[in-house]
């Protein structure tokens, strides 16, 4: 069962098929620089479409949780944990996911216990100002948010959610497009 509706799924699907987000992964995939012998969670992983195209490029074990996964057919695939907190990881990443968790500072401290010595936090997502960018972009179009974020933040806020864990060594900063003074995207790399 999932909490989306259909939709959310074709619009979900729609962004997985787009240039920006596979130029995202592709991104992601030079900040992961996954090994042979790495384990690594995609936390919330949606439809698995960033694991998947992560998988096919890497060697490393990729295995995927989400709260609301979207299970096509009623089958879960092998790579999909009910609950990631059964393995210890070496990287744990969130791909436009850290935005829709609604008790952020628990799901923090869960993967913060979840990650290795020395595992490392990977984040990209919206940056807070990503509503106004996008009404900055799209003017003359009618904007409609996603009404499964929870809220967006910027760099600072990210860095002092990790902080208050036990994080360290954080780099955050904004990345993508930018319209006027708004920036697009936000990532972040921490280590425990």
């Amino acid at each position: 069962m999932n909490g989306y509706n259909e939709s959310y799924i074709e619009k979900l699907q729609s962004w997985n098929n787009s240039d920006k987000y596979n130029s995202e992964i592709r991104f992601l995939y030079q900040i992961i620089n996954p090994h042979k012998d790495e384990v690594i969670l995609d936390y919330g992983c949606g439809t698995g479409y960033c694991l998947k195209e992560l998988q096919k490029i890497s060697n490393a074990e990729y295995w995927g949780y989400d709260k609301n996964y979207l299970i096509p057919g009623g089958m879960k695939p092998a790579w999909f944990l009910e609950d990631y907190k059964i393995r210890i990881y070496d990287k744990i990443y969130l791909m436009h996911s850290f935005a829709h968790i609604p008790e952020i500072t628990i799901a923090i401290k869960n993967i913060y216990e979840s990650l290795k010595s020395n595992g490392q936090l990977i984040i990209i997502t919206p940056s807070k100002c990503y509503d106004e960018y996008f009404k900055k972009l799209k003017r003359k179009t009618e904007y409609k948010p996603d009404s499964t974020v929870v809220r967006h933040y910027s760099p600072v806020e990210i860095n002092e959610l990790l902080q208050t864990v036990g994080f360290k060594d954080i780099i955050a900063g904004q990345f993508g497009e930018m319209v006027e003074d708004y920036h697009e995207r936000v990532f972040c790399i921490a280590t425990k």
